[in-house]
């Protein structure tokens, strides 16, 4: 019974930091360089903060999400993209989902 219980034990403690396969971004459109992201639907299985960031990995911007399907989430990064970005999907610190922005630099807008 106390190998049981010890097994057991390892096993929750082992899985306790890893990320949700049930939360997940859809495919992203590729973006044309405004500063509104449009990052399509977002599944998340808790409340949740979706952030994207740059290639030096500063915050651009943010848009929290609920529990379950997110359909046209948008993010305001407040200036134009001008490089490769990641939005991740964060529960605290706990990065559930992330996927990568194509930002289109031949086509921005004002």
């Amino acid at each position: 019974m106390a190998r049981l219980l010890s097994l057991a034990l390892a096993a929750a403690v082992s899985t306790a930091g890893v990320a949700s396969a049930d939360s997940y971004f859809t495919i992203i459109d590729r973006q044309d360089g405004r500063t509104i992201l449009d990052l399509g639907t977002v599944v998340s299985d808790v409340d949740g903060v979706v952030e994207v960031r740059d290639a030096r990995d500063t915050i651009l911007g943010t848009t929290n999400v609920r529990a379950g399907a997110n359909t046209n989430v948008r993010v305001d990064v407040h200036n134009r993209p001008v490089g490769g970005l990641v939005a991740y999907l964060l529960d605290g610190d706990q990065v559930l989902a992330q996927s990568r922005v194509t930002v289109d630099l031949d086509d921005r807008k004002n």
